[in-house]
């Protein structure tokens, strides 16, 4: 069934429904067919087509109850352990490993921290291959859809111009040779043994054979983290080792690779520096 309302006596734009009463009633306003009762409410029928009591034809078939034999349940049954496998769901950005004072989340320093770290992934984001995309425009059009302060805009972009200039991340964001795809923001869900995983790549780069096979990959991921200095930069980034290893794992079993055909790659926006986890 299809119900629909008549248009305006002054109304001359072809709505949906007088579309629909044109195709098959021939006309947009239809005279009065034949009434038709829809669960106790009257309706005029502008169209019909078949028998609309066709199934009050077809002789019912008597149901014939099939002995059901109950299985015999041993004594210490409610005692056994459930066969149903229970999924345990957890997110990559979750597993993060290291500790963090409480108080420093209630901290206004904290929040711009953060605030500061999301906008300058989302400028990152929406980056494609570096050599093709007009970071000027970019920024434009970022400024004019987020609510920022101007220090704040003002902060974000001289941080993103300056990580575009180091010579690392221009490499890490350029186009690989061969038959290359990219990946930007790709929500998953999989399950990996007991694990039900959620989670979003930054980035993905996959190099393709000719026929489209996957020959390898590299999963990017943005940090924002305020490093003071190079020394510590492995330091931070093992810290990162469990999430981008469930990253790599569950990329290994989307596109039929080996871990080893994967690189893990982790891209500290603060200073510039690209970081490979072995």
């Amino acid at each position: 069934y299809m119900v629909t309302s008549f248009p305006g006596k002054s109304a001359t734009v072809m709505r949906p429904a007088s579309l629909l009463k044109l195709q098959l009633a021939g006309e947009t306003k239809p005279a009065c067919r034949k009434g038709i009762e829809i669960d106790g409410c009257e309706f005029t029928c502008l169209y019909e087509e078949g028998e609309r009591d066709w199934c009050t034809g077809i002789p019912q078939r008597e149901k014939v109850a099939e002995p059901c034999e109950l299985p015999e349940l041993s004594e210490n049954f409610g005692g056994q352990p459930s066969r149903k496998t229970r999924l345990a769901r957890i997110s990559p950005s979750a597993v993060m490993k290291g500790e963090q004072r409480a108080d420093l989340l209630f901290a206004v320093a904290m929040r711009d921290s953060l605030e500061f770290g999301t906008a300058i992934h989302e400028l990152c984001e929406k980056i494609s291959w570096i050599d093709e995309v007009d970071v000027e425009t970019l920024i434009w059009e970022w400024q004019k859809k987020v609510s920022f302060t101007e220090n704040m805009k003002r902060r974000v972009i001289d941080k993103f111009r300056q990580t575009l200039a180091s010579p690392e991340v221009q490499k890490a964001l350029s186009r690989p040779q061969g038959n290359a795809d990219l990946w930007r923001e790709k929500h998953f869900e999989i399950v990996l043994g007991d694990e039900w995983v959620t989670g979003v790549f930054d980035r993905v780069t996959i190099v393709r054979d000719l026929e489209g096979r996957p020959l390898n990959a590299t999963v990017l991921d943005f940090k924002s983290d305020e490093i003071v200095e190079d020394v510590g930069l492995a330091d931070i980034a093992e810290r990162y080792r469990s999430q981008m290893s469930l990253y790599g794992k569950a990329l290994s079993r989307m596109l039929q690779l080996n871990p080893s055909q994967i690189t893990l790659r982790l891209l500290f926006t603060h200073v510039g520096k690209v970081y490979d986890l072995e």
